[in-house]
Formats: structure tokens, sequence, C-alpha cells
């Protein structure tokens, strides 16, 4: 199975994509992105602190499934939805977009997330994609 998690980073920065992905996950304000493309996800994940109260009325409203999480919390929106996608989908490859530009933070939060051990088991199946970059990560060895 394919599934592409939308983080909320400038559309202009995405990837050309169709519909090779079996699942599509919108992660915060990447929601709101994808919707305005005409592209409902089939699972909203996030804060939606990046929203205000008519945009998130708007992402609540046209996706199925919405999973909210405190503002305050130990994960980011992107690492709850990589969660969320490897427990009902262990065996998914999984690719990011919407993760690369825009603040330096989340870029770097991003890079790392393969690096993390609860994502280890998982390494081979991320990818993080732009219009000019995918990261791949390999295991040692």
């Amino acid at each position: 199975m394919k599934i592409l998690l939308v983080a909320g980073g400038d559309p202009n920065h995405w990837p050309a994509f169709s519909t090779e992905f079996e699942k599509i996950i919108g992660i915060d304000r990447g929601n709101l992105f994808l919707l305005r493309q005409g592209i409902v996800p089939d699972l909203a994940i996030g804060d939606f602190d990046s929203l205000n109260e008519d945009e998130k009325k708007e992402v609540f409203d046209a996706v199925d499934e919405v999973l909210t999480s405190p503002a305050e919390k130990d994960d980011t929106d992107t690492q709850l939805a990589l969660v969320k996608a490897f427990e009902r989908f262990p065996y998914a490859e999984v690719t990011l977009i919407g993760a690369t530009g825009g603040r330096l933070d989340h870029l770097l939060a991003n890079l790392w997330l393969g690096v993390e051990p609860r994502f280890f088991p998982f390494l081979s199946q991320i990818k993080i994609a732009d219009q000019g970059n995918v990261v791949s990560y390999l295991s040692p060895g």
C-alpha cells in the first residue's frame, strides 16, 4: 500500500503526484491545501493550530475522519501522522510532502524522523519528497 502524508509546507514545492497513493493523510494545514486542490484526505490529523476557525470548519466538514491532538504535546503533528500511518498500515510505503519548505526547524525535525527509534523498523518505507528532491533512508549495513 502507498500512503501520502501531506504536511503544511507550501504546495508550490510539492512534487507532482497522481492516483498512485491508496490513502492520503493530511497533516494540520496540509489538509486545507489538499482541499483547495480538490483532494479530500482520508484522514486529517493534527492540533490544527495553523488554521483559523473558518479554515478548521472547512477541514472538519469535508474530511470523514479527523484526529485532533492538543497544541501542547511532545510529538509534532507529522510524527503523530507517521505513527498513525504505521499503526494502521505497518507494511505501507509512506511518502511525506509539504515537509521541506518554509521553517528550518520543521525541515530538520522532518529529516530526522527516520532515525527516531520508534520509526527505525519502518526506515526503508519512508520517503520525503519535494519538487527537486527525494530523501530515502537506509539501515546500517
